[in-house]
């Protein structure tokens, strides 16, 4: 549904637990991202260029996730409490509220892509040493 005319609160989702891909980027769907908490066979989310907002924490409980886009979106929150998404292999948070030390993400040794730009997030670069997956570092 990616770059469509589709709206709606992203919470008449909450609902579809089997599923684990949702991409929603650049349509016109809002709510808060705590909403999908639920959705723990997700491996891939994309909300990016949306009006969705709330705390990336509550996303921490989905167990397979490898792919989290929310770039340009009102997500706010601490980054290490994304540290608990083992499965992570491409992070996108640009130009959201996101803050916190990066070296809270040293544990993610899954992840090929991140992107911090534009956020509040702050810290060592060397606490990332151990993201020897990397392939893309955008701070």
């Amino acid at each position: 549904l990616a770059s469509t005319k589709i709206c709606g609160d992203v919470v008449g989702l909450s609902g579809l637990t089997g599923l684990d891909h949702m991409d929603l980027g650049s349509t016109n769907v809002v709510g808060d991202v705590g909403d999908l908490a639920g959705l723990t066979f997700l491996d891939s989310l994309d909300l990016s260029l949306t009006n969705v907002s709330g705390d990336a924490a509550t996303l921490n409980g989905l167990p397979v996730l490898d792919s989290l886009d929310l770039r340009f979106t009102n997500v706010r929150g601490d980054i290490r409490d994304l540290s608990r998404l083992t499965s992570l292999y491409s992070l996108d948070l640009s130009f959201t509220q996101v803050s916190g030390d990066v070296r809270s993400l040293g544990g993610l040794t899954s992840l090929g892509l991140l992107v911090l730009s534009f956020t509040e997030v702050h810290g060592d670069v060397g606490g990332l040493a151990n993201l020897t997956s990397l392939r893309l570092l955008d701070l």
